[in-house]
């Protein structure tokens, strides 16, 4: 099945603007008497537990870590649009929210995954290949995880711009040496 990259970027800019309002500990609500009304912030203190919510991502990322159609090459989990993007832009907000002051153990065997996949970038399968998934999805697959990595490893960390810079200077352009026919 082939998914439309719309579709794909709909659903990180919702799990974007979900961690903006988890990082911003709110959320807006219309007034319930008026739906014409200005929009109001809602106090999560009651409704909400951050503890709670980072348990959560932290359960459901340790469970896709190691479930059997995740597992890939050289020891590595693929890093789904779907599971992983999510975990990795929301679970940075919540350890602020929370004053933790290191990645959880999740966050941080996601880090070591993609790292090692960057790390390997010659050497790793593409999460999904030509001769499995149809015409053209080698190259697909290999700039989707380009694109997905820099952001989990901007995501994950709090100096970004130091960690994706050390990290993508040892993997290739996905694209490198390809004709834009």
């Amino acid at each position: 099945m082939r998914r439309h990259p719309s579709m794909i970027g709909a659903a990180l800019a919702i799990g974007a603007l979900a961690c903006v309002a988890i990082g911003a500990g709110a959320v807006h609500t219309r007034a319930e008497s008026n739906a014409g009304e200005p929009l109001r912030t809602a106090d999560l203190s009651t409704s909400w537990n951050a503890k709670t919510a980072a348990a959560y991502l932290d359960q459901r990322e340790a469970y896709w870590e190691t479930w059997p159609l995740a597992a890939r090459d050289h020891g590595t989990f693929c890093v789904s649009c779907h599971t992983v993007v999510p975990y990795a832009l929301a679970r940075p907000a919540l350890r602020g929210l929370l004053n933790e002051k290191t990645p959880s153990e999740d966050e941080q065997k996601l880090l070591a995954n993609v790292t090692g996949r960057v790390r390997l970038w010659n050497e790793v399968k593409p999460f999904y290949n030509d001769e499995k998934s149809g015409p053209h999805k080698t190259p697909e697959a290999r700039g989707t995880e380009a694109v997905l990595n820099a952001l989990i490893l901007a995501a994950t960390t709090r100096e970004p711009e130091t960690r994706v810079k050390m990290q993508t200077r040892r993997a290739p352009s996905p694209t490198c040496g390809r004709s834009s026919k």
